[in-house]
């Protein structure tokens, strides 16, 4: 992560106004197309949706998400033997595999059913996977990107949420922001937006610079945690006569389930620095790992191809490396040198960029470049 280095923050940050503005492709996820068409609806604007954007507007009715957010948030606390998801007012459980809609559910206190506490973890979470996705890309902005890719990022994050969080003020005063902010990079790419009441991307600059953004909690309590919940399942198979199982014949066995294991956690399984998982359990968390982040290769993959930009795919990985933590990277085997490799690749990429750009030109004035200077 890039907690710890404010100076380079900062510097990054100060350096954008002289970065050329580099267009990314809009989101084309149904969550992105469904929040679209509720935009427009709410604009009076006439419009036709895809089938993403409709199965994307057919949400889960948000009584029904509050009710998944209560029953998830009381096992979580069950399966780690805490009262409490708060420890000295900082995240003391994993709720990254919560639904962003349950998490607002539990945040805004939908129901009325939701302590003090589990409200400003949700916060705290929701604030937490905002600023891992802008870390991946003040990494793309590092590597030689423009700072309108974070607002691009910001963009797409907002138009992710569900019906109820863009349906509140705090959510529609950060999208115009947001908005203004893009308009001015259209009229002017080399000066970085500044004076937006309600900006997100500044916030979160202004915070990471105090070493105030991703406060990750501590590796070995999340390993503590993920041996309290692994023995919870064994102990819950045992009461069914069965046996916890992870490989091989399952047959009277009961299978072990990482589904709600988040990646640190599995990281922890994976690392075993204090030798307190069996050889198993290591596997199991290693393979759940990988299956996650190949998924995440091949959505990076995927969405570069959407469009015409040759730097989209190393983009997209730089942007998932750095949004990992520090252990997951270890775990998942992302040398430093994996990422060395993909800032050249990101380098090598604009560079054939440009020099299609001049080739394509109505004069040719490009055609004597050397292409293979480039490779």
């Amino acid at each position: 992560m890039i907690n710890g280095k404010p100076s380079l923050i900062l510097a990054q940050y100060n350096n954008l106004q002289s970065a050329p503005a580099k267009p990314t492709p809009a989101s084309s996820s149904p969550a992105a197309n469904a929040a679209a068409a509720s935009a427009a609806q709410a604009n009076g604007d006439t419009i036709t949706l895809s089938e993403a954007a409709k199965a994307g507007l057919k949400e889960t009715p948000a009584a029904t998400i509050a009710d998944e957010a209560r029953a998830n948030m009381k096992k979580l606390l069950a399966d780690t033997g805490k009262s409490s998801p708060l420890k000295d007012g900082k995240l003391d459980v994993d709720l990254s595999r919560f639904d962003r809609r349950e998490l607002f559910a539990i945040a805004t206190n939908s129901g009325l059913e939701f302590p003090a506490d589990q409200q400003k973890a949700a916060k705290l979470e929701l604030q937490r996977r905002f600023d891992v996705t802008m870390a991946g890309g003040l990494a793309v902005v590092g590597a030689g990107g423009s700072v309108k890719e974070l607002y691009d990022l910001a963009l797409d994050h907002l138009n992710s949420a569900g019906a109820e969080e863009r349906a509140s003020g705090p959510f529609q005063k950060q999208m115009a922001a947001v908005k203004e902010a893009i308009a001015q990079l259209e009229v002017n790419p080399d000066r970085v937006p500044s004076n937006i009441p309600n900006d997100p991307v500044d916030n979160y600059l202004v915070r990471a610079s105090k070493g105030e953004a991703i406060i990750e909690r501590e590796f070995s309590d999340i390993a503590s945690d993920a041996r309290r919940a692994l023995d919870k399942q064994y102990k819950a198979a045992e009461e069914e006569g069965k046996r916890l199982v992870f490989y091989g014949d399952q047959a009277g066995g009961k299978p072990a389930d990482l589904s709600r294991f988040g990646n640190r956690t599995l990281s922890a399984i994976s690392l075993n620095r204090e030798g307190d998982f069996s050889s198993s359990e290591v596997q199991a968390a290693k393979t759940e790992l990988q299956s996650r982040v190949g998924q995440t290769v091949q959505t990076a993959f995927r969405s570069s191809g959407q469009g015409s930009d040759p730097t989209a795919f190393s983009r997209n990985l730089i942007s998932q490396y750095q949004s990992m933590s520090v252990e997951e990277r270890e775990a998942a085997g992302f040398t430093a040198e994996y990422y060395v490799n993909l800032k050249r690749n990101f380098e090598s990429s604009q560079a054939i960029s440009q020099l299609f750009a001049g080739l394509s030109g109505p004069t040719g004035s490009g055609s004597s470049l050397n292409l293979m200077s480039f490779i």
